[in-house]
């Protein structure tokens, strides 16, 4: 028997001898089904033994038995016995991983899984989409994203997870992405080479923080996706406001997050506005930006973007300044007392 297809046939938990004997009835089986003397004889073994694991066979599904005296077999297809094995290992696989979870399941404190190839990403990606409970949220160069199709419909099963897919880029990427978030409990980032498999930056993580962070990134990304397309269409601001606010709350609420972080032992957090907000100087604000702005803005002195910014800002007309100084463009606008 070929090396390759031993190693093969054992890796999906055949012996020796099972491999040997399926390779036989497969050779014999454009003469029809044999019996077990004759593949015996072929392969050198005793007839007695070779009869039981014959029967072994059949209760596997790699063969298939007929007639009494003498009785007969003849092979499975090999994709259909094939399947067969693995199905049965994935089911053994889940009961393992429940069985040994009884025990103990160690923490998975978040570290980083770094990824090195496109297979590494989308291998990475399929395992966590299997995951999926509530949501799923991917951003994807349209080839990555139909290599997934298969998994994202699984997961978008009507008693699956929501998913939202998008495949647009924003601005010039140097090659495929892939951004992936599931269930506000996993993330991964992959950013592919245009010219080969290899990965430019790839990651994946159960890190919580960066799980929160990618979803309400990508959220907001198909929120705005969806404004544009609504403003296009010349639909009135206001429709437009309630739509998006009433999309970001669906996107949100898809995952627990209060009960995300005491699971977590994360203490709860409520966002406090400044108190002195209010009392920043438009001009002021202005002048230390342009300042800023002036170490990045070569041709444009400090001075006349300050004068621009501070015209825009607190100026009698109340117009926007285009200062035409390159890609910096900071505008201040302050609502006019009464």
């Amino acid at each position: 028997m070929d090396r390759q297809l031993a190693a093969a046939l054992k890796d999906l938990g055949l012996t020796d001898t099972d491999a040997a004997i399926y390779v036989a009835l497969l050779e014999h089986c454009g003469d029809g089904p044999v019996t077990a003397y004759k593949l015996a004889q072929d392969l050198g073994r005793d007839p007695a033994n070779l009869t039981k694991a014959l029967a072994a066979m059949v209760k596997r599904g790699a063969a298939v038995a007929s007639g009494k005296r003498p009785r007969v077999y003849a092979p499975t297809p090999p994709r259909e016995f094939i399947g067969g094995l693995v199905s049965h290992l994935q089911a053994r696989q889940e009961q393992a991983v429940a069985l040994l979870e009884q025990i103990g399941k160690p923490a998975d404190a978040g570290h980083p899984h770094p990824l090195e190839t496109r297979d590494d990403a989308l291998a990475a990606a399929r395992r966590l989409l299997a995951e999926a409970e509530r949501t799923v949220l991917i951003s994807a160069a349209p080839e990555w994203r139909a290599q997934l199709a298969a998994e994202l419909a699984r997961a978008a099963d009507p008693q699956g997870a929501v998913v939202l897919a998008r495949s647009t880029a924003t601005g010039a990427v140097p090659g495929p992405w892939l951004r992936l978030a599931v269930d506000g409990r996993a993330a991964l980032v992959a950013l592919g080479r245009a010219d080969g498999d290899a990965l430019v930056h790839g990651h994946w993580s159960y890190n919580p923080a960066e799980a929160y962070l990618l979803h309400h990134d990508l959220g907001h990304a198909a929120v705005l996706e969806d404004v544009l397309e609504l403003l296009h269409t010349g639909t009135a601001a206001d429709t437009v406001r309630r739509r998006a606010e009433d999309q970001w709350a669906l996107i949100a609420r898809q995952v627990p997050w209060q009960k995300r972080w005491r699971e977590l032992d994360l203490a709860p957090y409520t966002v406090v506005a400044p108190e002195a907000a209010e009392d920043l100087d438009p001009g002021a604000v202005a002048a230390a930006m342009a300042e800023v702005a002036a170490e990045f803005t070569p041709g444009l002195p400090g001075r006349e973007l300050a004068a621009a910014a501070g015209e825009g800002a607190g100026g009698e007309s109340g117009e926007d300044t285009d200062d035409d100084g390159g890609p910096l463009r900071f505008i201040f606008r302050r609502k006019r007392p009464g």
